[in-house]
């Protein structure tokens, strides 16, 4: 399953007496307003699916760009959940000439982060940080054509881009861990930025992404921990490695999963014991062997 955010874009022919604010000598008429809708969510995936709007959705930033027959941005608009000022989700007096335009939308929750998205063409997205979760990406042709007279309604889907681990560790912390570190794509250059095509989700690098936890004050406690990377196939054969290190930054245990592969919008869970071993022994009983017959003298 992939989470999923509709957006449903309305062309309304714009009807105006007045030309103010005009960069050219177009008339008035020759203009369209585009209204962008992204409001239906479909979380979760690969769990449950329910339709929630955007507002009620984890995603905090929308960046919606257009770009025209010469991959030339024309309009750029960025949405903040926490604007009191706008409906999330909802954009609106986007005015366009007559042509065919790429509608390149990108979502994504910055958790704190205040990442911004800069969309330079339909096929290049950047996120200046690493740390976010839940991106949504998708572009979409349209055609604008102000002489029909109709409205035109148009309905884009994003599906989820990168992946997600869902690391349970089934033993017990011991006193002496404070910190563990889960990488996903381990050997890889680390990522400083998401530079990603909007149209695929497909990261333009081979890197890797990692998570870093303070487990300090939770010795004796079965963390689960989640790690979110994003890739440049999919699916996609990675290694995982898992390290826990002490208060100087030493470390005490690390383990490598290799071959553990990853899809675009899915989740892997995994239960694995970290600092012990499942112990089920295997005891071989020897059978008696008959000696071959020794002449004594």
């Amino acid at each position: 399953m992939r989470k999923t955010i509709l957006a449903s874009l309305m062309l309304l022919a714009l009807v105006s007496s007045s030309c103010d604010n005009l960069e050219t000598d177009l008339r008035e008429s020759e203009f369209v307003t585009l209204s962008v809708n992204a409001l239906t969510i479909e979380d979760e995936p690969l769990v449950s699916k329910s339709r929630v709007s955007a507002n009620e959705s984890e995603a905090t930033r929308i960046c919606l760009c257009i770009f025209d027959s010469d991959n030339k941005r024309v309009y750029k608009g960025e949405q903040l959940k926490s604007d009191e000022n706008i409906t999330f989700g909802i954009f609106t007096g986007i005015r366009l000439v007559k042509g065919d335009y790429k509608i390149v939308v990108v979502a994504y929750n910055d958790y704190g982060t205040d990442a911004v998205a800069d969309i330079t063409s339909p096929t290049i997205a950047t996120i200046g940080q690493t740390g976010i979760r839940e991106v949504y990406s998708t572009e979409k042709d349209i055609s604008i054509d102000p002489d029909n007279g109709a409205a035109q309604n148009v309905q884009i889907s994003l599906p989820l881009s990168g992946t997600k681990m869902v690391f349970n560790i089934i033993d017990k912390i011991p006193s002496d861990v404070a910190y563990i570190s889960i990488t996903i794509n381990e050997g890889q250059l680390p990522a400083s930025a998401i530079t990603f095509n909007p149209s695929t989700g497909l990261l333009s690098s081979n890197s890797s992404f990692t998570r870093d936890v303070d487990v300090r004050g939770y010795t004796g406690q079965m963390p689960t921990i989640n790690v979110y990377a994003f890739l440049n196939e999919y699916p996609k054969k990675c290694s995982v490695k898992i390290k826990c290190e002490d208060v100087n930054k030493v470390t005490l245990y690390s383990h490598t999963y290799n071959n553990v592969e990853f899809k675009s919008g899915h989740i892997i869970r995994v239960a694995a014991y970290i600092f012990s071993q499942s112990l089920a022994p295997s005891l071989d009983f020897s059978e008696w062997i008959e000696d071959s017959e020794i002449l004594l003298e």
